[in-house]
Parts: structure tokens; C-alpha cells; sequence
């Protein structure tokens, strides 16, 4: 994993929400959680649940699912800096909770 893939990871994820959720760059916040050890982008605005899911899945269609070549890669760009943040358990468990949260609003 290198630092340039997890940049261009979390850049993919506020891309696709900037354009879906129809804000602008202002509305992305980027960090680190220091207690989970992982980098994060985050769209500080409501998005539907359909951008959102859209944006939670675009790294591993663009870039594919392992750098280090474990795993078939899926994306079309393959990167060498995908982590385990891209695998398909995380996306499906991020599309679960938006859809779990989704419906407890209603």
C-alpha cells in the first residue's frame, strides 16, 4: 500500500460525491482516524443513498480490489495502492449501514 494509492483512494470516493451529491469541493472533508488507523474522505453534506453507495464502491470499480495481487483486480484503472478499504466485504457492509440507516429515517 502506498500513500500516493490511499490519496488517490479517498480522492475517487469525494469525487464521485461532489458530482452525485451536486455540491461542491467545500462540502468534503478529508482526515485520519487515528483510533481505526485508516484515512478517510467525508461528503459533510445529506447525499441520496444511490450517490452515496456510487461513491463507497467507485474505488474498487476504478482501481480495482488488491494491490498486491492476491485477488483478481476488478477495477479498470488497477492501482498498486488499493487496501483492504476497497475489499468487497467493506463496500457491502457501507451499502448495508446507509440502507439500515435509510430506512430508521422513515
Amino acid at each position: 500500500m502506498t500513500i500516493a494509492g490511499i490519496v488517490v483512494h479517498e480522492l475517487v470516493h469525494a469525487t464521485v460525491w461532489v458530482y452525485a451529491g451536486g455540491g461542491g469541493w467545500g462540502r468534503v472533508r478529508f482526515g485520519w482516524n487515528w483510533k481505526a488507523l485508516a484515512p478517510f474522505a467525508h461528503y459533510t453534506h445529506p447525499l441520496p443513498v444511490n450517490a452515496y453507495r456510487l461513491g463507497a464502491v467507485a474505488p474498487l470499480l476504478l482501481l480495482g480490489e488488491d494491490a498486491l495481487g492476491k485477488e483478481r483486480p476488478l477495477g479498470l484503472f488497477s492501482s498498486a495502492g488499493q487496501s483492504i478499504i476497497a475489499s468487497r466485504s467493506a463496500m457491502a457492509t457501507a451499502c448495508v449501514r446507509v440502507s439500515a440507516s435509510s430506512f430508521a429515517r422513515m
